[in-house]
């Protein structure tokens, strides 16, 4: 039985049992009944090991849930990856094993970060510690059956040791498909690779053999349109304890900095001697928006910026002078994703009090930055499922819903947790 209380803000209190659905026929009733909107439609709660579980990535098709993250049933992070339907969260059994694909490449920590679909493919990025150490694993799967494609990389999969060295993080943080390619970012180092979609191979004609390398910066997130590629992260000001926010802009077809966006290609700022680090961009026809944190107020908050895609300028009209900044508490607070749907921002993160993590998910009018009042209590929803280290991982849309995935803490280890609600 799910509670509502409505306090400055919604929190929504959901039923720690895994595996709680809420069918289709119940969502449409509670929509009337409580004349909310939005309404929480699901949640679906899997814990597949008694340890730590974590959705990281969710993709939407027609009919189908993607969704890609970790399991620890052998006592070790291993991946998973689920296809549910959209109608009622159900696994569909056709995928994998009765819905799911549980794989533990190696006996220490992999984890899948990125998931992607095109017509007939998913692919899957993130790492794997094979040798010893974080390395970069990619998988293309079928889609309907799950299974590997043999003709991409070596039987379905590319493994990529940047740097062979224990202690140091080398994963695909970001992930990007066209028609023809992959483009993928991560560290150790800022990397960018672009690959072919069908064989997996790289492009020798992008960067230096198909792979640029940014010593002392990191890429983590990046996007494309049709001629450039986008990317955000973090370098360093004045040593290795001051991360400044880096966006850049590329060629896509030689990944060149393209010279006329910020200084030579390149923005980079300090706004305050301290950690701070953009964590995800997304671009329409004119504009990028890029989320993230900064420590102004002496403690982390949220940060959103909207630039001109051809001179990285600031748009004054949104926000103050083209920036947000959200400080919904006096913690650590995170954003983890952002997207673009029509003329509004969907911006999802998590909010700490004390031990108390929060899921925070807001609906901004794209133009202003403003709020969307008549989402959730004033454009914000609060998810607070375990009144403790709950997390919102990541976002998709459709024509009538938004997903969230992400964790909680219910049965006091982390287990899987997917939102629904209306957009």
């Amino acid at each position: 039985m799910k509670k509502y209380f409505l306090l400055l803000i919604i929190i929504i209190l959901t039923s720690c049992s895994p595996f709680t659905k809420v069918s289709e026929d119940d969502f449409i009733n509670q929509t009337n009944k409580n004349n909310t909107n939005p309404v929480l439609s699901f949640p679906i709660t899997s814990n597949p090991s008694s340890n730590s579980d974590i959705a990281n990535s969710i993709f939407l098709e027609s009919d189908f849930i993607y969704i890609a993250g970790n399991e620890s049933g052998t006592g070790n992070r291993g991946w998973r990856i689920e296809k549910r339907y959209k109608s009622n969260g159900k696994l569909v059994s056709s995928f994998g094993t009765n819905g799911f694909i549980n794989s533990n490449p190696s006996d220490n920590e992999d984890t899948p970060t990125n998931l992607l679909i095109d017509e007939d493919y998913i692919y899957i990025a993130g790492c794997d510690e094979t040798p010893g150490n974080e390395q970069w694993r990619i998988e293309k799967r079928d889609k309907n059956s799950g299974l590997l494609d043999n003709n991409f990389g070596n039987n379905g999969v590319i493994q990529i040791n940047t740097i062979d060295q224990s202690g140091y993080s080398d994963f695909v943080c970001s992930m990007i498909i066209d028609s023809s390619y992959l483009y993928l970012v991560g560290p150790y180092n800022l990397r960018i690779e672009k690959r072919d979609k069908v064989t997996g191979n790289l492009i020798s004609s992008f960067g230096n053999n198909g792979v640029i390398i940014v010593s002392n910066a990191i890429a983590n997130s990046i996007t494309t349109d049709t001629n450039y590629i986008y990317t955000a992260g973090y370098d360093f000001n004045n040593g290795n304890d001051d991360m400044q926010w880096r966006i850049e802009k590329r060629d896509k077809i030689t990944g060149q900095l393209i010279n006329n966006f910020g200084t030579n290609g390149i923005i980079n700022y300090n706004l305050i001697n301290r950690q701070e680090s953009a964590n995800s961009i997304i671009n329409d026809s004119n504009y990028i928006y890029i989320s993230g944190e900064d420590t102004k107020p002496n403690n982390q908050q949220w940060r959103i910026e909207k630039r001109d895609k051809t001179t990285g300028q600031l748009i004054n009209n949104f926000g103050t002078n083209g920036v947000l900044e959200i400080n919904p508490t006096e913690e650590e607070d995170y954003i983890t994703s952002i997207i673009l749907n029509y003329n509004f921002l969907y911006l999802i993160g998590v909010t700490n009090s004390d031990i108390d993590e929060n899921w925070r998910i807001e609906k901004r009018n794209a133009t202003t930055g403003d709020l969307i009042e008549d989402f959730g209590d004033n454009g914000v929803i609060i998810i607070n499922p375990s009144f403790s280290r709950d997390g919102a991982k990541d976002i998709a849309i459709d024509s009538n819903y938004i997903y969230v995935a992400g964790y909680d803490d219910c049965n006091f280890n982390y287990q899987w947790r997917i939102e629904r609600f209306i957009n």
